[in-house]
């Protein structure tokens, strides 16, 4: 029993320990190389902390194949820089998703996340504000193209945005469970999405909450036609006091610069359509003259096109093709909870991976990983049923209804 025990703490700790770590962006004040190697290493281990726990095999085995593709490519491509050490160092990326999307969490670590999830913006809030006055890193970044300010706080303003769509639904989740004090971390949350002006995770934010919120809070009607009138009216009150800055920003008619690196990549993928130029490679591929015209991004911007580019055009088909294989029989297990929740935040990974480097970044693919393992063991949820706080509204009115 204490064996099981000491399990459970290893991957919390390593979990809670890499998102820290990587909240805290130390390649803002020790400009090392390889800082993003080690960032994916934390996360990798937690990955593995679940390998001496019960797991779903059938990932496993679709990780397996999902591997054996890549390697499969690295053997027959055709890209006279091909490196085995950058093909090996970038499939982590694939293994950590896999590998935290098929494990079980105790009722204990469900709580945890959750509620650490729907603090994290106002702890990183905190940290960016000491940052900034500290003269570590701005609060706001002014972007490139169009010159518009946007919060980043102790990151990238687009990763702040991914955050910021995984603790939108631990917020959520824990005002169902443990308490309607928490709506006012989702209200904070969304002021920081806001901010960030992240398009795209505002979206899928939208999306997933709006599920997760009609789908929860049973028989509160009342709660629900108030949620609705409120958030009209936070939305008003938002164009009114910031509307230029946030509707300038998700009102552009660009892309930000993605429509010149897609049209560099395509003509790279077709120079290696068979079997890519290598996994991990992409970057490589990036001339200087597409730099210089998008403000130094080096990255796709595209996980379905970088793929495309890395494996070629069919081997990549199959790899998304075993990935969403992987969500969907993730969500049919018969321990899963809630089946729509995945499938949702599935359906939105492949929206978000059409326009950012969703999978090669751990801050935009955790919203993905969180809906997993709060789904993950139905146990759970028959645990949870009594703390389920969706009589919430009534509780004041009765006195006879209490809670065990």
């Amino acid at each position: 029993m204490q064996l099981v025990i000491e399990k459970k703490k290893i991957f919390v700790s390593l979990f809670i320990f890499a998102i820290i770590f990587l909240v805290f962006n130390t390649r803002a004040f020790i400009p090392v190389d390889g800082i993003n190697a080690v960032e994916k290493l934390f996360f990798l281990f937690a990955g593995v902390a679940f390998f001496f726990r019960p797991f779903n095999k059938d990932v496993a085995l679709l990780l397996f194949l999902s591997v054996l593709i890549i390697l499969v490519c690295a053997l027959f491509t055709k890209n006279p820089n091909f490196s085995w050490a950058t093909c090996v160092k970038s499939m982590t990326q694939v293994i950590i998703v896999y590998l935290l999307c098929a494990g079980k969490i105790s009722a204990q670590e469900k709580e945890l996340l959750l509620k650490f999830f729907a603090w994290l913006p106002a702890f990183i809030l905190t940290l960016g504000v000491v940052y900034h006055l500290t003269n570590i890193r701005p609060m706001f970044t002014v972007e490139f193209l169009s010159g518009l300010p946007r919060l980043g706080l102790t990151m990238k303003p687009a990763f702040l945005g991914g955050f910021s769509v995984a603790c939108i639904y631990a917020a959520f989740k824990c005002a169902n469970y443990y308490g309607y004090k928490y709506f006012w971390l989702v209200v904070l949350n969304v002021l920081i999405l806001l901010a960030s002006t992240a398009r795209i995770p505002l979206v899928m934010s939208f999306v997933l909450c709006a599920y997760v919120f009609f789908a929860n809070f049973k028989g509160q009607k009342n709660l629900k036609m108030f949620a609705v009138l409120f958030g009209v009216f936070f939305g008003v009150v938002i164009v009114v006091v910031a509307g230029d800055l946030i509707l300038g920003r998700l009102t552009q008619t660009h892309m930000s610069g993605r429509e010149i690196i897609w049209e560099h990549l395509r003509t790279v993928s077709a120079e290696y359509p068979n079997f890519g130029v290598g996994f991990g490679h992409q970057v490589e591929f990036m001339t200087r003259d597409v730099t210089i015209l998008t403000g130094g991004t080096i990255g796709a911007h595209s996980e379905l096109l970088r793929i495309k580019v890395e494996l070629g055009v069919i081997p990549s088909i199959l790899f998304f093709v075993l990935f969403a294989l992987m969500l969907i029989l993730v969500a049919f297990n018969k321990s899963c909870t809630d089946k729509n929740e995945i499938l949702i935040a599935g359906g939105l990974f492949f929206v978000f991976s059409y326009f950012d480097n969703a999978l090669a970044t751990p801050s935009l693919f955790l919203y993905l990983i969180l809906v997993v393992l709060v789904n993950s063991n139905r146990n759970l949820h028959e645990r949870d049923a009594h703390r389920n706080l969706g009589d919430g509204f009534y509780l004041h009115r009765n006195k006879n209804v209490g809670m065990s």
